[in-house]
Parts: structure tokens; sequence; C-alpha cells
């Protein structure tokens, strides 16, 4: 009886290990979004008013195009509490077989 209550676990199991994709996700804009926002708020002031606006990617690179640098426009509260909007460099970034990411705010 216990091995029947175990079959539909295997089989729910094998379903999504073939529906795991088969190479990296590609450096697209839906990826800079979702990546670079988490590193882009650990550089502000005020990390809970980070609010995306669009993103550019700047270069990709792999064999999969699952690397490369994006530009991040973003709004924030200053130091006075007043909204500004902001831009980020993000690179999303292999070295030594591990992926990294890292970002910079730059001058407006």
């Amino acid at each position: 009886m216990k091995r029947l209550g175990l079959l539909p676990v295997a089989v729910f199991l094998s379903i999504l290990s073939g529906c795991a994709p088969s190479e990296p996700r590609a450096w697209d804009t839906i990826g800079a979004k979702a990546v670079c926002g988490s590193r882009i708020k650990t550089l502000l002031g005020d990390p809970d008013s980070y609010e995306f606006e669009s993103a550019s990617i700047l270069e990709t690179s792999g064999e999969y195009n699952e690397f490369g640098k994006a530009y991040i426009i973003y709004r924030a509260k200053n130091g006075f509490g007043g909204y500004v909007r902001g831009g980020a460099e993000c690179e999303r970034y292999e070295q030594n077989g591990v992926p990294y990411i890292k970002a910079r705010l730059l001058e407006n």
C-alpha cells in the first residue's frame, strides 16, 4: 500500500525533470530585472524605496548568452526623502566556473 502512495510523487518528479531547461537562461531584460534589483538595493541608502523602471542589455557572452551587462534605470529615495531617478550598470559574469553578479550606481 505504501508503494502506491509514492507512485504519484515519482510521476510528478519525472514530469518536472522533463520540463527542466537543458541550457542556462539567456541574459535578457527580464533576467537583468530579477537579478540586478537585489544587488542594486544593497548599494542604496533606503533599499526598500527601490523601484525598477527599465533595463537595456549592453552585451552578452557565454555559450548560451547567459552572461553580460545591463543598464538599469530605477527610482529610489534620496537623502532628503524625495524620489529621484538613477542608473546602474549591472554585470553577470563567470569566474572559475562560478556565476557572479556585480552592480555599480552611475552618477546622474
